[in-house]
């Protein structure tokens, strides 16, 4: 009879595991990405990007880079294409302002030094926060659910030593509208990330 009692106790407290853990609102990812990298073909004056400070581990290069960063909500959007600060090509502002209304787009203007070409690394299979599901996605914009107030964008760079003098290097990401991230330049970290290829 205690054998029985004992298979029971065990069964409901498997059960009651299960249960928890189908109802748990706990990302499955330490490492959670916002969505898929977009480049862009806009530009801004290179000493107009001033908002964030780019961390260089580049021992060789001790100069400050800046990165801008611009969260665009749906109701934003005529206003953010039309402000004179940046020049659009007309095709992206034409496939950018017919996004879908819960399509929030999170523009960056980063500052790349002469001598590197700053490119867009391949996408992966990865998880967009609290989804179940992995979706492909470009991993270089992410935060860590132990610390959901602060956000990590690698910038990709490999040496050119045709690029002979410094640039402005855009970008954007998607993101769902009701994920309602606290992104701004105040939350963001940018890193320069070397590769030898």
């Amino acid at each position: 009879m205690k054998h029985i009692a004992t298979k029971i106790f065990v069964s409901l407290l498997s059960l009651t595991t299960l249960i928890s853990c189908n109802n748990s609102k706990i990302a499955p990812c330490f490492e959670c990405y916002i969505g898929s990298m977009y480049l862009s073909s806009s530009t801004m004056n290179y000493d107009s990007i001033n908002q964030i400070e780019i961390v260089n581990n580049n021992e060789d290069d001790r100069n400050h880079y800046k990165a801008n960063e611009y969260v665009v909500p749906f109701e934003n959007r005529n206003a953010f294409f039309s402000d004179n600060q940046f020049t659009f090509p007309d095709s992206e502002v034409i496939k950018n302002k017919n996004k879908d209304t819960n399509i929030t787009l999170i523009y960056f203007f980063v500052q790349i030094p002469a001598g590197y070409e700053a490119f867009k690394r391949d996408n992966v299979q990865g998880y967009i926060t609290n989804e179940n599901k992995q979706v492909l996605l470009t991993d270089n914009f992410y935060y860590y659910t132990n610390r959901e107030d602060i956000f990590y964008c690698d910038i990709d760079l490999r040496l050119n030593q045709h690029i002979t003098s410094h640039y402005v290097f855009s970008f954007y990401f998607e993101m769902d509208s009701s994920l309602d991230l606290a992104l701004s330049s105040s939350t963001t970290r940018v890193l320069y990330k070397y590769h030898q290829d």
